[in-house]
C-alpha cells in the first residue's frame, strides 16, 4: 500500500480550460445554492460576506484543493499545524480555494455555510476534515448534512455570489491546473507549487523568510 507521503506527490489533475467553464461554475453554484439552502433565512443581510481567508501576515498563501482529490485529503492533516503556526505568528494570510468540480459544489457551499456560522480557522479545518471524509465515500448533500449534524457543525446559508466571483478571479489569475497546489505571493514575487511535498517545503521556507524556493514556478 502506498503511504500518504507517496500518494500526495501525485496530484489529481483538473483542467480549467476556458472561460465558459468558469461561467458554468458560477451559474451552477448559484443555482445549487438555491436548492441546497436550508429553509431559514440567510445571515448575510448586513452585507458582510464570509470568505475563507485567515491571518494578517505580509505573505499571501492560496491553497487550492478538491474534496475528491486523494492527495489533498492526505495532505490536509499535515497542512493544518503548519498553517496554524504561520497565521498565529502573523507571517501569512492564507486563503482556501476549492477547485470547482460539479460534484464538489455542494461541498464548497457547505464549507462556506459552516464558516458563516463559525468563521474561526480551527472550525474551518474541522469542517474540511468532515467534508473530506464524506467525499471519500462519494456522499451527496444529504450525507453532508447528516455528517454535520453528527459532528455538531452549525451552518447557515447566505448569498455566495460575491465569494464565488472572488474565487474564480483567483483561479484565473493563478492559472491553476492541478491539485493540491499553492500560490505564495510577496511584495516582490510569486510562485506556484504543486504536490504536497513542494507545498510543505514552501511553507517551511516562509518560517525562515526564504519565501519562494527554487522549486516553485513563477505564478
Amino acid at each position: 500500500m502506498n503511504s500518504p507521503a507517496a500518494i500526495r506527490d501525485f496530484p489529481e489533475i483538473y483542467y480549467l480550460r476556458n472561460k465558459a467553464f468558469i461561467l458554468f461554475f458560477v451559474m451552477a453554484s448559484m443555482a445549487l445554492a438555491f436548492f441546497l439552502a436550508p429553509v431559514h433565512a440567510a445571515k448575510a443581510a448586513s452585507g458582510d460576506e464570509v470568505f475563507p481567508s485567515f491571518g494578517n501576515g505580509p505573505v499571501e498563501v492560496r491553497i487550492y484543493a478538491s474534496y475528491f482529490c486523494a492527495p489533498c485529503r492526505f495532505l490536509e492533516p499535515e497542512l493544518e499545524p503548519v498553517l496554524m503556526e504561520l497565521v498565529e505568528d502573523d507571517k501569512i494570510r492564507v486563503t482556501f480555494v476549492d477547485v470547482p468540480l460539479s460534484r464538489a459544489i455542494p461541498y464548497i457551499h457547505h464549507f462556506l455555510y459552516a464558516l458563516n456560522e463559525n468563521p474561526g480557522m480551527e472550525n474551518a479545518f474541522r469542517v474540511r476534515h468532515v467534508l473530506f471524509d464524506v467525499a471519500k465515500e462519494r456522499g451527496g448533500p444529504d450525507e453532508i448534512r447528516k455528517a454535520f449534524e453528527e459532528e455538531g457543525i452549525a451552518h447557515e446559508s447566505f448569498d455566495l455570489t460575491g465569494v464565488f466571483t472572488k474565487m474564480n478571479q483567483y483561479l484565473k489569475e493563478d492559472a491553476i491546473r492541478s491539485t493540491p497546489s499553492a500560490v505564495v505571493l510577496t511584495e516582490t514575487e510569486s510562485a506556484l507549487y504543486t504536490g504536497g511535498g513542494s507545498i510543505l517545503e514552501a511553507l517551511e521556507a516562509i518560517k525562515t523568510n526564504d519565501t519562494v524556493s527554487e522549486n516553485g514556478e513563477d505564478a
